[in-house]
């Protein structure tokens, strides 16, 4: 089992649950159900993603491998009250092809060898996020404090949804 933690309906308040492997599996991505068409998720989590230069690196790494433009959402949080990104990001894409070509490119191994001169870099791990699409994000986040961090690294990346189309 692994905890996992939950906003309260009143609150920013976090509660601590069980939530067994079985119920974490839903957000596992599969590529042949990308590819047969019965996984249309587009929203990744992306975790491992430490050093200080984590956040451009990543987006760098989105950019070399065709990616950069294909997301409509990014954020990277940092640790509550710290300038330390929390070591994960999270990206909507335009189309569930985009997270078949990120699995790829994480399953290679490319991350580790662009950052060789990061002695903590670790393998990539991606999953599934709990908010779906562009528009459960902008929901999600509309109200949050992060889009008026006065550092626009911190702040999400917005851009405008497009019509869903493949690589």
């Amino acid at each position: 089992d692994k905890a996992l933690a939950v906003e309260a309906a009143g609150g920013s308040k976090l509660i601590r649950t069980r939530i067994s492997n079985k119920d974490f599996s839903k957000f596992d991505i599969f590529p042949e159900r990308i590819e047969s068409g019965e996984d249309t998720r587009t929203t990744v989590m992306v975790r491992n993603l430490l050093g200080t230069n984590a956040r451009q690196d990543f987006l760098n790494f989105l950019d070399k491998f065709g990616l950069g433009e294909r997301f409509t959402f990014f954020y990277m949080p940092c640790k509550e009250h710290r300038d330390v990104r929390a070591g994960f990001a999270f990206v909507n894409f335009r189309a569930a092809a985009d997270v078949h070509r990120l699995h790829q490119v994480v399953g290679m191994g490319v991350w580790q060898q662009m950052r060789t001169n990061e002695p903590q870099c670790k393998p990539l791990a991606m999953s599934y996020a709990r908010f779906q699409g562009h528009s459960e994000l902008a929901a999600h986040f509309s109200s949050s404090v992060v889009l008026h961090e006065q550092d626009p690294e911190k702040r999400p990346i917005f851009r405008l949804e497009q019509p869903e189309t493949a690589l």
